[in-house]
């Protein structure tokens, strides 16, 4: 066998591993057809050097029987003379008998045989049939080698002709891309093997990530709330089925056929709408054309409070039945404003001293729909008569000394405190850090131009200082 770093140039060298063998499976040596043709060739040569080995006469130790010029030169000189000494032993003649000898030795005196001659139960042969047993097991051994040396040969030359054979090439296929994907251009030139890596880590990972896997699509699918049988919108005497034929997919258990049903409603739902007018005026004009017999319920908010009491619906119906509306009106007029309390200095009560001795709270405001509220002044100014609900929320606080004694009065009053619409008085027995008051009344009548402000007098044992912590609100919603 030529060696892998054999010069045999033009020629690549192939190794006998990539060489399988081909032939019967030999189970004396464990030789198998699919092994490579180096492990079949090692086998073989293992057991012929095992063989080898065995016939080697000068492995054995005779020197017991103190032989000299008449030592056996092979193999089978070796089994002979053993024999000869094995009747020796068994006290036999070892010279053959003339015939017609009574003894029946030596050919035929019976001897026991070697665990690799018994047949069945019988381990006994004779002396005659025992030596023919040996002679036939070395001829099937010897022709056995034979046969294994012409198959090393055999192998031999295959190995010799496979390490002078060019090993193929392998190329992977390409083709062209006829469109975009991920990093892969249109009208490029991909591997397969590219391809497939690209598309699954670039595209088919993010594509499942948005929108789910197979088990996900079939769920929302059969989550469909618009059956066949629903009445359309458009046409309330037929079904979505019927209405919306050759488009409405019944039954559907695709993506597709989902699409098409919500393509179904959606235009249902377009074709069945009102088209309102914007709120350009006090009248709200609302146009409809076609389809079945419409209730029309509507919030109508009108743009300044002088109209908050009044609002008018028209309908202006095309071709079809008629329309009824029903209006609620909801007038705006909300006014909220917040912030830390003002300084309080503390008074000391009178019978006379009331919310008129205490301090206007100005705060930043958060919202007011009407303008009506002055940041700078804490004056509320209602810009119409109405029906108005007030509340307010005081929180103050002494982190150090608190508050021992006294108390403390608030609410929303108008200017001057001679009318007072909400008020609340919290007295202090103990000594506190922290005090609150809130107070609400709902559904009070106030004038236009009346002007509210929320207020705090301090009857406390001690000066209050504005905290950023604290809270002083205010909110004003105009209901009628």
């Amino acid at each position: 066998m030529k060696p892998l770093n054999f010069d045999n140039s033009p020629c690549s060298p192939t190794s006998s591993n990539c060489v399988i063998w081909g032939g019967p499976d030999l189970a004396c040596i464990n030789v198998c057809k699919g092994d490579s043709v180096t492990d079949v060739v090692a086998k073989l040569a293992t057991e012929l050097c095992t063989l080898l080995d065995t016939f080697n006469i000068s492995a054995y130790d005779i020197s017991c029987f103190n032989l000299v010029n008449c030592a056996p030169q092979t193999f089978t000189d070796l089994i002979n003379f053993l024999i000869v000494k094995i009747c020796e032993l068994e006290n036999v003649p070892s010279t053959p008998s003339t015939p017609g000898d009574s003894t029946g030795c030596p050919t035929d005196c019976i001897v026991t045989v070697a665990s690799c001659f018994v047949v069945g139960t019988a381990t006994t042969m004779t002396l005659t049939e025992y030596a023919i047993a040996i002679g036939e097991k070395v001829c099937a051994i010897i022709d056995t080698n034979a046969l294994q040396q012409i198959a090393i040969n055999t192998l031999i030359i295959q190995v010799e002709e496979l390490q002078a054979t060019v090993p193929p090439s392998y190329t992977t296929p390409t083709f062209v891309m006829d469109c975009t994907v991920a990093s892969m251009a249109d009208g490029s030139t991909q591997g397969i093997d590219t391809a497939i890596r690209v598309f699954i880590n670039d595209v088919w990972c993010s594509y499942v990530a948005v929108t789910g896997d197979a088990g996900t699509l079939a769920n929302s699918v059969s989550n469909q709330t618009v059956a066949s049988t629903d009445l359309s919108k458009v046409n309330p005497v037929a079904q979505m089925s019927a209405q919306y034929a050759g488009l409405w997919t019944a039954p559907t258990g695709t993506i597709a056929g989902t699409l098409n049903n919500i393509w179904a409603c959606i235009k249902d739902l377009r074709d069945g709408s009102v088209t309102v007018a914007a709120l350009a005026t006090p009248t709200i004009t609302m146009n409809v054309t076609g389809g079945p017999a419409y209730v029309v319920s509507a919030d109508i908010i009108p743009q300044a409070p002088s109209v908050a009491d009044t609002a008018t619906v028209n309908l202006s119906v095309g071709v079809g039945p008629t329309y009824t509306l029903t209006a609620d009106v909801i007038v705006p007029g909300a006014m909220f404003a917040s912030g830390a309390p003002t300084d309080l200095a503390n008074i000391t009560p009178t019978i006379s001293t009331s919310l008129a001795d205490g301090t206007i709270q100005i705060m930043p405001e958060i919202y007011d729909e009407d303008n009506a509220y002055n940041p700078i002044t804490g004056v509320w100014t209602c810009p119409a008569t109405g029906v108005y609900n007030l509340s307010f929320f005081i929180q103050l606080q002494k982190p150090v000394s608190g508050f021992n004694s006294g108390s403390v009065v608030a609410g929303i009053t108008n200017v001057g405190a001679t009318n007072i619409e909400v008020a609340s008085t919290v007295a202090i027995g103990n000594i506190t850090r922290l005090v609150y008051l809130n107070g609400c009344m709902l559904g009070v009548t106030i004038t236009a131009g009346t002007q509210l402000c929320l207020t705090i007098v301090n009857f406390t044992d001690a000066s209050y200082v504005s905290n950023a912590s604290d809270t002083a609100r205010m909110t004003i919603q105009k209901v009628k």
